[in-house]
């Protein structure tokens, strides 16, 4: 078992802009009312009402408030903000940078951006009336990646575009089909499997059915089946499988 959520959540590191009185929370957080938040989940291993309550989608209109979401590509709940900008009728804007689970100004991989004179300019608009000059600017501002982010990374190369409105009139759906020579077609491609690139310990295939076929490491499942199973055995001590394996549960 993964002890890292109750790790994390019990032992939450303190920001410098929080201050004291944010200190003394978390301490009464830690050591009155912290619960075992495993034991929870556990408990509710679908979407029943114990996550229903607090979910923002399942009623959107409850918010009332202008809204400012703000994530990272290489952060866990990156998709909530273009979720949220398309089911809030409030004011509203997103901005996603290359960044882990941190604050935008401390951002890594970077590049950082000026974070707190962001949130001034967002709280000065709001709460004091002032024309910052902001809500003039797109609604979606995102960091188009050149490469991957991830968290080991220092920086990613890429740029910012924006989005005046969400979801974007500019923007559609098209179906493209990997071929050989790793382009793109417009139609699906003539049979046999067509390699994906993958991490070095392994790889995946399509095939023009649909199928995803996986082979190699498996010591965490990333083969799309339980480590030990399916063919896996023992490659330098961790669980493998040289031959393709049909991912279940995709077409």
């Amino acid at each position: 078992m993964d002890s890292k959520p109750i790790t994390t959540s019990r032992f939450k590191e303190v920001s410098p802009l929080e201050g004291d009185l944010w200190a003394e929370m978390h301490r009464l957080a830690r050591e009155v009312y912290l619960e075992f938040n495993l034991g929870s989940w556990f408990d509710h291993l679908h979407k029943d009402a114990f996550w229903k309550h607090a979910s923002v989608n399942e009623d959107y209109g409850a918010i009332q408030c202008p809204v400012y979401a703000i994530g990272g590509w290489v952060d866990g709940y990156k998709n909530s903000i273009p979720r949220l900008l398309a089911g809030l009728q409030v004011p509203r804007k997103g901005l996603v940078g290359p960044w882990t689970h941190i604050y935008p100004h401390q951002g890594v991989p970077g590049p950082a951006i000026g974070y707190l004179d962001e949130a001034l300019r967002w709280w000065d608009h709001w709460l004091k009336g002032r024309d910052t000059g902001l809500m003039q600017e797109p609604m979606l501002r995102v960091w188009m990646q050149d490469t991957v982010a991830r968290p080991r990374h220092t920086s990613v190369p890429g740029r910012w575009v924006a989005e005046t409105e969400w979801p974007s009139k500019r923007i559609g759906e098209q179906a493209l089909y990997l071929s050989a020579d790793r382009s793109l077609l417009s139609s699906s491609p003539a049979e046999g499997a067509l390699q994906i690139a993958s991490a070095k310990e392994g790889g995946l295939a399509l095939k023009p059915d649909g199928s995803v076929w996986s082979w190699g490491a498996n010591d965490v499942g990333q083969l799309g089946h339980a480590p030990g199973t399916a063919g896996d055995r023992a490659c330098s001590g961790a669980p493998c499988n040289p031959s393709p394996v049909r991912v279940d549960g995709l077409p």
